[in-house]
């Protein structure tokens, strides 16, 4: 089973350097925009890591 690591990030430009490192490092990513979605996603999966913008 691949890893996977929720990210949250408004601006999806600013989050492909970040999204390109953990998939070449193995894994999975899930971006979604909004802390709202992040918690939705939490509601029914664990990631291995949770990153968010410093921004939001």
């Amino acid at each position: 089973m691949t890893p996977w690591v929720l990210m949250v990030a408004a601006d999806e430009a600013n989050a492909c350097s970040a999204r390109a490192a953990l998939e070449k490092a193995g894994f999975a990513v899930e971006l979604v925009p909004t802390i709202e979605a992040a918690l939705a996603c939490l509601a029914v999966m664990s990631p291995a890591a949770l990153v968010v913008d410093g921004k939001l």
